[in-house]
């Protein structure tokens, strides 16, 4: 008798015991099958581990609402006027653990106020976050919080769409004058030589201070940044010393000093462009052999070249002008136009 029985985790098994009954006198075999189902439940629980992910929103005055009687309450969401007080307390005690490195900017054109922080939990979920600002003396009022001389508490709140568990931040004081960032510049117009590279830019309506560029050969893995250049509204810069018939990335980020301190706007959105072709900078490396025919006098100069490299070539290299001369009859010299790396000539003996 033989019993095979196997019991994986979190399944079951439908195995089959075989009895298997000789009877030596009858010299008949029978076999008997019992079924044995096992069932065989587990869960195993791991260590809590903590997730990371960056979260980012950005609210402007159109995104705001208040909290009728709350009148020091101004929130993204309606929900968010029920889940905290007058005085802008969360009904649940604060979880700053989970809210780290939290960064905020602003930006004058679009009113908008952008937040950024790590979210950390204890299982990997989607969340729905939204911002409560509050003020301790004055109304809030949605349509005119957002402005450059307002200063308010700031409470990030994150829900989690399946449990609807609330996590509120640490109250954040913030006052938009210290955390103006400057426009994100746009690149207007681009000119090229074979060397150089000019480029044009502006920031709209709003002036700052400087600006710089950074710019790298599209086969090359580092930056190249310029240093800071004194810029206004619109502003040009020529990069020079560049690679001929190379194609460059450019990407542009200005910075102004309004209030306490300046702070560096986002990288314009990258603009790819070529340097025009040049001259070859090297000859081409040639070769030759003579292949001469026993039972004549004519023989065959065969000359070779190499493509130029692409730095060399500085362009598309469309063919090759040959010359031939002999030394003893230079009246006989010949130039041929060809695409080949390959030419043949018939001199003689005296040649």
């Amino acid at each position: 008798m033989s019993l095979a029985a196997e019991v994986v985790s979190g399944f079951f098994l439908l195995k089959s015991l075989h009895l298997v009954l000789q009877d030596e006198k009858m010299n008949c075999r029978r076999s008997v099958c019992i079924f044995i189902c096992v069932f065989y439940f587990c869960s195993a629980l791991g260590d809590a581990k903590h997730t990371f992910s960056v979260q980012e929103l950005t609210v402007s005055p159109k995104d705001l609402k208040g909290c009728g009687e709350k009148n020091k309450l101004c929130v993204k969401l309606d929900d968010d006027c029920l889940s905290i007080s007058s005085d802008g307390a969360p009904q649940v005690p604060r979880t700053p653990e989970n809210f780290l490195n939290t960064s905020c900017h602003y930006l004058i054109q679009e009113e908008s106020l952008t937040c950024r922080w790590i979210q950390t939990n204890h299982i990997r979920s989607q969340t729905t976050n939204s911002f409560i600002l509050s003020q301790a003396k004055y109304f809030c009022y949605p349509t005119t919080i957002l402005n450059i001389y307002s200063t308010f508490n700031l409470t990030i709140k994150t829900k989690n769409v399946i449990s609807l568990k609330e996590q509120f931040s640490d109250v954040y004081l913030v006052r938009i004058q210290d955390i103006i960032k400057a426009p994100r510049p746009l690149i207007t117009f681009v000119n090229v030589t074979d060397s150089s590279i000019n480029i044009t830019w502006t920031t709209g309506k709003e002036p700052v201070t400087k600006c710089k560029i950074r710019y790298k050969c599209i086969n090359t893995e580092s930056w190249t940044e310029t240093a800071d250049l004194p810029s206004s509204v619109e502003s040009w810069f020529v990069i020079e010393g560049l690679q001929a018939f190379s194609e460059y990335r450019l990407t542009v980020s200005c910075s102004h000093r309004l209030g306490r301190w300046s702070d560096w706007s986002d990288w314009s959105d990258e603009t790819r462009v070529k340097t025009s072709e040049s001259l070859p900078s090297a000859a081409a490396s040639l070769s030759y052999y003579v292949d001469s025919d026993e039972n004549s006098r004519i023989r065959q100069l065969v000359l070779l070249w190499k493509a130029l490299d692409v730095r060399d070539a500085r362009g598309l290299i469309r063919g090759y002008e040959v010359s031939y001369k002999p030394i003893r009859q230079p009246s006989l010299k010949k130039t041929i136009n060809t695409t080949h790396l390959k030419m043949h000539f018939q001199v003689s003996h005296s040649d």
